[in-house]
């Protein structure tokens, strides 16, 4: 993409905004198409890769899995994004995720539409929390599961249940009765950062059509991840790059990996 494409991109979404510019709109439509100096041609390079990445839309995950963990992030704005001198809090417990992430939710929770959550990792019981709220400021009727090895305190709300559970083991949690009560779509959020592989394993039996699974503090899990694809899944995943690049290229703790499901195609 050219910084003239996307600078005409811009100014159909400020019209499409009525007449309101984004920072990012702002930005483009700033820098100079055409200069000598090398920080407006790294700025220019910058915006048409970004963009790019974004527009990218449903890929092949092993393809988005190739492009590394390159991020627009920096260390230390990534560093900062869940709190600096305290962190945030949701119904006054703390909560571990960034900026990025909350907005990225927030835009895949509209989009996906789940009508439960099942949070593998529960740690305070925050997350659990601020999916079940999200959920109902949507107008979901939004169940959410969270299982956790030492799970936190159970809350007042029937919608949100803490289980006691082992990633190694989920059938002993998430038993099939369980699962079967639970409707869909599913988003299925990995945040526990131990028995990944089998976690995944897990899922993969289970999700179908239209689910979403997330794995979040993937930095370091993108080996897992590819073994995981190059094994063969029984679900077809595919990489939501225009979630994954919202705020920028790998924005989000889920680097490379917020994933949608579709069931394999049927052959005639």
């Amino acid at each position: 993409m050219a910084i003239h494409a996307a600078k005409l991109d811009a100014l159909r979404r400020v019209r499409r905004n009525g007449g309101v510019p984004t920072f990012f709109d702002s930005l483009v439509l700033a820098v100079p198409e055409s200069a000598e100096d090398d920080r407006s041609s790294s700025l220019r390079q910058r915006i048409t890769s970004t963009l790019e990445a974004a527009q990218q839309g449903f890929v092949d995950p092993l393809s988005r899995l190739d492009l590394g963990v390159r991020t627009d992030v920096t260390a230390y704005v990534r560093s900062c994004s869940q709190g600096t001198e305290t962190v945030g809090e949701w119904m006054g417990r703390a909560l571990f995720k960034s900026v990025f992430d909350l907005g990225v939710y927030q835009q895949l929770m509209q989009r996906v539409r789940p009508r439960t959550v099942i949070e593998i990792g529960s740690g305070t019981g925050a997350s659990a929390l601020w999916f079940r709220s999200m959920g109902l400021a949507l107008g979901l009727t939004c169940r959410v599961l969270s299982v956790d090895l030492a799970p936190p305190p159970a809350v007042d709300d029937e919608g949100v249940t803490f289980l006691a559970g082992d990633a190694a083991d989920l059938e002993g949690a998430l038993t099939a009765d369980v699962l079967s009560m639970l409707p869909r779509p599913w988003l299925v959020v990995e945040d526990a950062h131990v028995h990944v592989p089998k976690v995944l394993r897990f899922f993969d039996r289970q999700l179908r059509g239209g689910d979403c699974l997330v794995i979040e503090d993937s930095r370091g899990k993108q080996d897992c991840l590819r073994d995981f694809l190059v094994a063969g899944t029984e679900a077809v995943y595919l990489a939501d790059s225009a979630l994954i690049d919202f705020y920028g290229i790998n924005a989000t703790s889920a680097v490379n990996s917020i994933w949608r499901v579709r069931e394999p195609a049927v052959l005639s």
